[in-house]
């Protein structure tokens, strides 16, 4: 099913089984709503300045006029209630499109990669893919709230976003799966300033990525992976961030979970991000090829066997 913008913005999921291509159009249409919701946002933002000059020089010159000249200035006043009344109106616009104000990473990344698998696959691929493009810390995705061991009467809310998930079928008839959580929590409490106020602060913080690639293959061809057990760490190549947190094996399945810390900021005074589409893209790719540089191993030990 092709997507619908009006059905998106209600409920921001995307979940399409099929040709490669129509998900690739889709998260075209899916890319050019977001950017004129962005183009329009900064309209709105740039408009709702002036209204602001507006709204509070008409106010301040339209008090001390009046005093001054002991009569109401009309034009002021009017002007008043224009800036109010844009304010207004302007406020409404952004509430219609903030649904539409989504991270970049998460119709970007699924084309990269969608690019990349389709390589090594048929003609006309078929694939799943899987998009949630709600906000990561919406309270469905807490996963528990836990007492801050540094600060007293201050909680941690933890949060788990597993907003994608891609399969397919490779030429060799290996099905993958990969999924792509990403990692939050938020910390907050009471704090008293330097004054004696008692103020609630909240203070929001990425924690990483987890990344699962999981191989289906044949049993006949790759089975004796089983036997590379031990030895699988050594065989994975992956950028130096990357944690390995699990290696599942059978003679049927390899499963490969990592996790990755925040990246850096691209540029200076911002925040750490939970992704880099770049580097993410990358370390996929890694992943890909370390799992199919363990089975090529498993391959030829099969043959020197028979």
């Amino acid at each position: 099913m092709s997507l619908n913008l009006a059905r998106f913005r209600l409920k921001p999921k995307y979940k399409h089984i099929g040709f490669a291509s129509e998900i690739q159009t889709d998260l075209a249409k899916l890319e050019d709503r977001v950017q004129q919701a962005q183009a329009r946002h900064r309209l709105y933002n740039y408009i709702t300045r002036f209204a602001w000059i507006g709204l509070i020089g008409s106010f301040v010159i339209g008090v001390f006029g009046s005093v001054l000249l002991e009569q109401p200035l009309s034009p002021l006043f009017w002007l008043f209630l224009f800036s109010l009344g844009v304010l207004l109106v302007l406020g409404m616009l952004k509430l219609f499109e903030r649904p539409w104000l989504i991270p970049q990473e998460r119709y970007v990344l699924p084309v990269g990669l969608i690019k990349k698998v389709i390589r090594d696959m048929e003609l006309e691929p078929s694939l799943h893919l899987s998009l949630n493009c709600s906000p990561v810390n919406a309270k469905r995705k807490r996963i528990d709230t836990i007492p801050d061991p540094k600060r007293d009467r201050w909680k941690i809310d933890r949060y788990a976003d597993p907003w994608l998930l891609l399969e397919g079928q490779f030429l060799d008839q290996t099905d993958f799966t990969l999924t792509l959580t990403e990692l939050y929590i938020e910390k907050y409490g009471w704090k008293r300033s330097r004054s004696g106020k008692t103020k609630h602060k909240r203070k929001s913080k990425p924690k990483g990525l987890s990344l699962t690639l999981t191989l289906r293959f044949q049993r006949k061809k790759y089975g004796a992976v089983t036997v590379l057990k031990d030895s699988l760490k050594e065989a994975l190549k992956l950028t130096p961030t990357a944690r390995v947190k699990r290696i599942k094996v059978s003679d049927r399945t390899l499963s490969l979970t990592v996790k990755v810390p925040p990246y850096p900021p691209p540029k200076r005074f911002e925040v750490d991000r939970n992704v880099d589409v770049k580097q993410v893209e990358e370390l996929i790719t890694q992943m890909f090829l370390s799992l199919y540089h363990v089975l090529n191993l498993a391959q030829k030990l099969s043959k020197v066997t028979l």
